[in-house]
C-alpha cells in the first residue's frame, strides 16, 4: 500500500541532509587469509596480496591478519572481513503485490515497516512514529508538507542512524509529519538516504548499493 503521503513541498532548508556517501572507495573482496596475510580482489579486476602494515595502490591497508578474519583499513575507516566477504554492503529487495518496495527499516536501531520512495525528499515518518524513538521533532525546523489531504504541518530534524538490510548510514535527513500512524503506516525512505546509494533494477527487483 503507498502512503498518501508520498508528495513533499519541504519549507525547511536540506541542509539538513547527510553529505552524500563517495562512491569512489575502493571495493574489495577476501580471497585468502592466513596469520599476517591476506589476498583480495580490487575493484572485481585486481588481485593484490597484502601483508601486515602493506597498503596497496589502491589504498587499502592491512591493519591485522588472522586465519579467520583481516581487519582492512580503507579511506580511515576499518572493516573486519572474513573469507568471502566485501567491503560493500549490498540489499535486494522484491516487490509486493502492489508493486511496491516494502522492507523494514531500522531507525536509531528500532524496526519499522518501510517503502522505498524515489518520490519523496528526505526519509518521512509520522509523528507517532517519532514519539515512540522519543525525538523532540518540535524542536526541528518546521515547515509544510503538501499531502493528499491538504497540507500539513512537518518538522525536519536529523536521525542518527537509518537502515535497511546491511546497509546503515549516519545522521540521515528526515522530515516528521503531524499525522498519526493509522494516516502514514511507513516509514518513507527518501532520497536522503537513497542518495548515498546506487540502485539497480533487474526485472522486478531492486538492488541498493553502498561503496563505503
Amino acid at each position: 500500500m503507498r502512503a498518501s503521503l508520498v508528495a513533499f513541498a519541504f519549507a525547511f532548508a536540506l541542509a539538513l541532509a547527510a553529505p552524500a556517501v563517495s562512491l569512489a572507495a575502493p571495493q574489495v573482496l577476501v580471497t585468502s587469509l592466513a596469520n599476517g596475510r591476506v589476498d583480495l580482489f580490487v575493484d572485481g579486476k585486481a588481485l593484490r596480496v597484502l601483508r601486515e602494515g602493506e597498503r596497496s595502490p589502491e589504498g587499502v591497508l592491512l591493519v591485522s591478519a588472522t586465519r579467520s578474519a583481516a581487519v582492512l583499513e580503507i579511506e580511515g575507516q576499518q572493516y573486519t572481513l572474513g573469507l568471502g566477504q566485501s567491503n560493500v554492503a549490498s540489499v535486494t529487495l522484491r516487490p509486493d503485490v502492489r508493486g511496491a518496495y516494502t522492507t523494514v527499516a531500522y531507525v536509531n536501531g528500532t524496526p519499522f515497516p518501510a517503502i522505498i520512495d524515489t518520490g519523496a525528499t528526505a526519509v518521512a515518518l509520522s509523528a507517532d512514529a517519532a514519539r515512540a524513538l522519543g525525538i523532540d521533532y518540535q524542536r526541528g525546523t518546521p515547515g509544510v508538507s503538501q499531502t493528499a489531504a491538504g497540507q500539513r504541518r512537518a518538522w525536519g530534524v536529523v536521525l542518527p542512524s537509518v537502515r535497511v538490510g546491511d546497509i546503515e548510514l549516519a545522521n540521515v535527513a528526515a522530515a516528521v509529519l503531524d499525522v498519526g500512524s493509522a494516516e502514514l503506516p511507513l516509514v518513507l525512505i527518501g532520497m536522503s538516504y537513497l542518495k548515498a546509494l546506487e540502485m539497480q533494477r533487474s526485472g522486478d527487483t531492486l538492488t541498493l548499493t553502498r561503496r563505503r
